[in-house]
């Protein structure tokens, strides 16, 4: 819409995703490795970028730049740390490496914790539901179930969908893709995870903090904290199970009672592929067809960075990265 194209967004906004879940944390590195993302650099600093002129465009503040404190596990972890701390590409990352009891927190870090520089988050709920007031008002949102059999070529470069015409349809559906007609043999791994916002009785760091779970404060006395990782589920329906992982994972974290209150409970279905890099591209007979989806627990960090290269590939006919062309899997 920014470079001047019509566009219509369909979504009736009816089964569980990812990004109404989401925290939206940015983390530059991440899993028992600490290991940072390839190409972090850029998509951080398009990221940075794009959320907040967006929040400027909408009148919204969605992004947020807040400290990270990574609670080390294990003595493998911490031993990682003073590796990372040795090499250039990581140093930017790493702040203040703390030993127990040194962070100023009633938390249980026995192994330590570490500061993490360039991280955050977005507010994944305000901003879907502004952009969603947005695409109204343009008269670009229609509010109903995607029937696929509804879609029909008319032509070799333009199909119709109810009387709409479009030169180009990009399927956004996250784990939807799995009954898409023309993508569902795509290489995905899609991993449910739940999510719990609390209210609290005691005050609050203004930090994420992360040790296996995280917790994102909100305000001095709410929090978000997350999330559980499910594969094979049956449904995408919330858990007792895994609300009492979290709050036992909260408990662990804390040495004083935080006496929390749950005020949410979501789950989304974050899709994954098994090379762990995103599903960009064009179906191969059907070129007018494209997909964006595939971006994992990465979604924060990465889709302002494919989504401008996405663009530039509809419009500029620039290649997409090779690394999320879906020209790299086998034939659809």
């Amino acid at each position: 819409m920014q470079r001047g194209q019509r566009v219509v967004v369909v979504d009736a906004a009816l089964y569980p995703s990812a990004s109404r879940c989401a925290a939206g944390i940015v983390n530059p590195l991440s899993g028992p490795r600490l290991a940072k993302t390839a190409g972090f650099e850029t998509r951080w600093r398009v990221a940075a970028r794009v959320y907040g002129d967006l929040s400027l465009q909408l009148g919204k503040p969605f992004w947020n730049e807040i400290p990270l404190l990574r609670v080390l596990r294990s003595d493998n972890e911490r031993q990682m740390l003073e590796q990372r701390r040795s090499e250039a590409n990581y140093r930017p990352y790493i702040d203040t490496i703390m030993g127990s009891g040194r962070t100023g927190l009633p938390i249980d870090d026995p192994f330590g914790s570490v500061a993490l520089k360039n991280a955050g988050y977005v507010d994944t709920a305000a901003l879907l539901g502004v952009l969603r007031a947005y695409l109204k008002t343009h008269d670009s949102l229609v509010e109903t179930s995607f029937v696929y059999e509804h879609l029909k070529t008319s032509g070799s470069d333009a199909w119709d969908w109810h009387g709409i015409s479009a030169t180009q349809v990009i399927f956004c559906e996250g784990y939807g893709v799995s009954a898409n007609p023309w993508f569902h043999t795509l290489p995905l791994q899609p991993v449910a995870g739940e999510v719990l916002t609390l209210e609290t009785g005691a005050e609050l760091p203004r930090q994420i903090i992360n040790k296996g779970h995280w917790l994102l404060p909100l305000n001095d006395r709410a929090c978000r904290v997350g999330a559980t990782y499910a594969w094979g589920w049956q449904r995408l329906e919330p858990t007792g199970r895994a609300r009492e992982e979290l709050l036992a994972a909260l408990s662990a974290l804390w040495r004083i009672d935080l006496t929390p209150r749950v005020v949410a409970h979501c789950i989304g279905a974050r899709v994954g592929t098994t090379d762990k890099s995103p599903l960009l591209g064009r179906h191969p007979r059907r070129p007018a067809l494209l997909v964006f989806n595939g971006f994992g627990s990465k979604g924060a960090s990465s889709i302002p960075y494919f989504a401008e290269r996405m663009v530039q590939h509809l419009l500029d006919a620039k290649p997409l990265p090779a690394e999320a062309d879906i020209s790299r899997c086998a034939a659809l």
